[in-house]
C-alpha cells in the first residue's frame, strides 16, 4: 500500500483530508508544529495507531525534514502546511516547501495547492497556462508564485491545483472554520450575517475537494501532472452563501448584502482543463 504524508494536519483542509483518509483505510501519516496539538487530534481520532502516524516537526528545519522524508519513504505528499498566524508576515512558507522538494526522490508524487487570487494581475482567460505578472502587494500571493516556480523547475511528478475559496457546509466540527463556514453557523444561531455582493470567486466544498484528490491523485486516475485551476463556477459570496443557506433551509432573510472594496471584484477562473478530466465542482 502507497504511503501518503500530509503536511499540516492541524490546518483547515490538512486535517479535513487526514481525517477523509484514515477513514478509508490508506496509509496515511501527518505532520503538524507542535506536541500539543498532536494530542488533541490523536484524542479526536481516539486511535492508538493514529499517535505512530503523526510527527511533530519544524518544517522550517531541513535536517528534521529530511530524517523524516527518510523515515516514512512516502510515494505521495501533500503538502498543506503554510504559515502560521505568529509568522504571516514571513516568507515560511516557500522555506518550508524547499526544504520537502528537496528531500523527497523522483519518484515521490507531490502536491501543492496554490490560489487562484495569482490571477488577479494576470490575462482575462485565467488558463494554467497564462502568464503570470509579479505585481503582488500580498505576501501571500509572492510566496505561491515562489513555490509554484520552485516545483516546477525542481520536480517532474507534481500537481499544483490553483485553488478557490474552500469551505464545508457549516457542519465542521473542527475549530478552523473558512469564513463561508462561519457565515453558516451565524445562519443556524439566527444571526445576522454581511456578505459581499460584488466580489466573485471560485468556491470548492471540502468534501468534494476530498474526493476528487482521492480519485485524481491516490487512484491515479489522472496522470497528466501539471498546474490545474480547481473550483466551481463563478459566484459572488452572497450568491454562494444563499445557495447553501437554502440547501440547508436556513433563513436567507438574515444575509446582508454589501460592497467590498477588494480586487478582484470579479475573478473569471477558467477551470476547463480539469473539467476535461472530468472533475466538476459544484
Amino acid at each position: 500500500m502507497e504511503k501518503i504524508l500530509i503536511t499540516g494536519i492541524n490546518g483547515f483542509i490538512g486535517n479535513e483530508l487526514f481525517s477523509f483518509l484514515v477513514k478509508k483505510k490508506l496509509n496515511i501519516f501527518g505532520t503538524i508544529n507542535s506536541n500539543k496539538k498532536k494530542n488533541n487530534i490523536i484524542k479526536k481520532f481516539n486511535n492508538k495507531i493514529i499517535n505512530e502516524k503523526i510527527f511533530s516537526i519544524n518544517l522550517l528545519k531541513k535536517k528534521e525534514v529530511t530524517n523524516l522524508i527518510k523515515k516514512i519513504k512516502p510515494d505521495i505528499i501533500f503538502h498543506f502546511a503554510g504559515n502560521t498566524r505568529k509568522f504571516k508576515k514571513y516568507n515560511n512558507q516557500y522555506f518550508i516547501t524547499k526544504n520537502i522538494v528537496e528531500a523527497i526522490s523522483k519518484e515521490t508524487l507531490f502536491v501543492f495547492p496554490s490560489t487562484d487570487k495569482i490571477y488577479i494581475n494576470s490575462p482575462k482567460d485565467n488558463l494554467e497556462n497564462s502568464k503570470i505578472i509579479n505585481k503582488f502587494d500580498n505576501l501571500y500571493e509572492k510566496q505561491k508564485i515562489n513555490c509554484e516556480k520552485f516545483i516546477k523547475k525542481k520536480l517532474k511528478k507534481y500537481f499544483i491545483l490553483r485553488l478557490g475559496i474552500v469551505h464545508s457546509t457549516g457542519k465542521i466540527d473542527y475549530f478552523k472554520k473558512s469564513i463561508i463556514d462561519q457565515i453558516l453557523v451565524n445562519l443556524k444561531n439566527k444571526k445576522k450575517s454581511i456578505v459581499f455582493k460584488n466580489i466573485y470567486r471560485s468556491f470548492c466544498k471540502i468534501n468534494e475537494l476530498n474526493k476528487f484528490l482521492l480519485n485524481f491523485v491516490i487512484y491515479k486516475k489522472n496522470k497528466d501532472y501539471g498546474i490545474y485551476n480547481i473550483g466551481s463556477k463563478n459566484y459572488s459570496y452572497f450568491e454562494r452563501v444563499q445557495k447553501l443557506a437554502r440547501i440547508k433551509k436556513l433563513n436567507i432573510n438574515k444575509i446582508v448584502p454589501t460592497l467590498g472594496n477588494i480586487t478582484p471584484l470579479k475573478q473569471e477562473l477558467n477551470t476547463e482543463k480539469i473539467n476535461k478530466k472530468g472533475f466538476f465542482f459544484s
